[in-house]
Order: C-alpha cells, then sequence, then structure tokens
C-alpha cells in the first residue's frame, strides 16, 4: 500500500455552529493585482470555487461587465457571473474562473474541486470529537 505523504494540515476551523474544513486563502484579481485574504470552505462535492459577490467587488471587478452563467446547485437555480482570477490555497497560487453570486448567509467563499484539486490533494481525517478533525494537503 503506498505511503500517503502530506506536507502540511490545518485543523477544521468553528464557524459559530460547528467545526468546518475552512482554510485561508488569497484572491487576487490579476488585471490590477488587487488583493483580498478570505477563508474558504473547502467542499469535495462542489465543482467550481464559489466567490461571494462583495468579495469580488472588493477586488475591483465591474460585475456589468463579467459573462454570466445559470449554475445548479444545492440552493436551487442562478445566475452567476464567471470570475478570473488568481486564488492562493496551501502556499500555491493559480488561476481560475470562479462563480460569484449574492449569497445570503454565506460567510465563506467555497473551494470546490476545479481546478484546485489538480493543484493541491487533500485528505480529510474526522473524529468523534470534531474539534480533532483536520485537513490535510501535499502537492502533486
Amino acid at each position: 500500500m503506498p505511503a500517503l505523504d502530506f506536507t502540511g494540515e490545518s485543523g477544521y476551523l468553528w464557524d459559530g455552529t460547528e467545526f468546518r474544513p475552512i482554510l485561508p486563502l488569497s484572491l487576487i484579481n490579476p488585471a490590477t493585482g488587487v488583493s483580498a485574504d478570505s477563508h474558504g470552505l473547502l467542499d469535495s462535492g462542489a465543482d467550481l470555487a464559489f466567490v461571494r459577490l462583495e468579495t469580488v467587488q472588493r477586488l475591483g471587478y465591474d460585475v456589468t461587465t463579467l459573462n454570466r452563467r445559470r449554475t445548479v446547485g444545492l440552493t436551487g437555480d442562478d445566475l452567476a457571473y464567471e470570475v478570473p482570477l488568481e486564488l492562493e490555497v496551501c502556499g500555491v497560487r493559480f488561476q481560475a474562473t470562479v462563480l460569484s453570486s449574492e449569497l445570503e448567509g454565506v460567510r465563506f467563499e467555497i473551494l470546490g474541486r476545479t481546478p484546485l484539486f489538480q493543484h493541491v490533494h487533500f485528505a480529510f481525517e474526522e473524529y468523534p470529537e470534531p474539534w480533532r478533525n483536520r485537513i490535510l494537503w501535499k502537492l502533486p
């Protein structure tokens, strides 16, 4: 059996209701260099990253110039903006097109699989005591 050699780890963070797999991240507008630090919920069930509209506006994007795309998710249908930006997660910086719209009650960005999982590999350790849960990662 191959050994799993992870280079980093992070405990789950308390979000006010429970411990969740949340990682710090940076978002960068490549056209202007404007950046914002945030936190993202690592969601292996999401196809793409989803960024709150307020974060996109803080990065200086004019949403009236962005393409729109219909999405279907847990909360139903949505018409989201396609936002080309750079993400930095676990010390790795890469280009991504993320989706964005107003997400009521969502306090974190959503880190979906594409393209994040192409740049960083993750494992989840979960225990009966949720405060012990952690995310492990390595670079491919």
